[in-house]
């Protein structure tokens, strides 16, 4: 069985799910679909995670891998390990994302698997823009994606 923690933190309330394997979700407000199969994870890991989720939500470099456990396609799967090459403070349009994974027709389909992240932060979705520059859409809502980027930029 999942865990599930509900944390106060400097982007608002955050619900983070934790498997055994590793974080299955961090929902920022309220989306709460919880999911999962596996033992929760040991308290004192969930901590370490949540301080380093704490830590990037401040735009501050990562200090510490969080394991994830992720559900999704073979290509949302690629599209998240990719995301995770984005340097902090930057940002990249679906269509240079596709275009790093090879195929360069491939944006909405970026765009989707984007959108099915469950784990912000911790797989910076909020990173990718579209190609006019333009936010976008975010599953938590635009404001948190600039919030995100706002924090990222000023601990640069």
């Amino acid at each position: 069985m999942p865990h599930t923690q509900t944390f106060h933190t400097s982007a608002g309330v955050l619900h983070i799910v934790a498997t055994a394997r590793g974080v299955a979700q961090v929902a920022i407000g309220d989306d709460t679909n919880d999911e999962g199969t596996d033992s929760a994870a040991n308290p004192a890991t969930l901590a370490q995670w949540v301080a380093e989720i704490e830590r990037r939500l401040q735009g501050l470099e990562p200090s510490v891998d969080v394991p994830l456990d992720l559900t999704g396609t073979p290509f949302q799967r690629r599209v998240w390990a990719e995301l995770q090459q984005i340097p902090r403070g930057s940002r990249c349009s679906y269509k240079e994302v596709a275009a790093r994974l090879g195929a360069p027709t491939a944006a909405r389909a970026v765009a989707g698997a984007c959108a099915a992240n469950r784990v912000a932060v911790l797989i910076p979705c909020h990173r990718v823009v579209r190609g006019n520059g333009a936010l976008g859409g975010y599953r938590w809502g635009v404001a948190h994606k600039q919030r995100l980027l706002d924090a990222e930029s000023q601990a640069r």
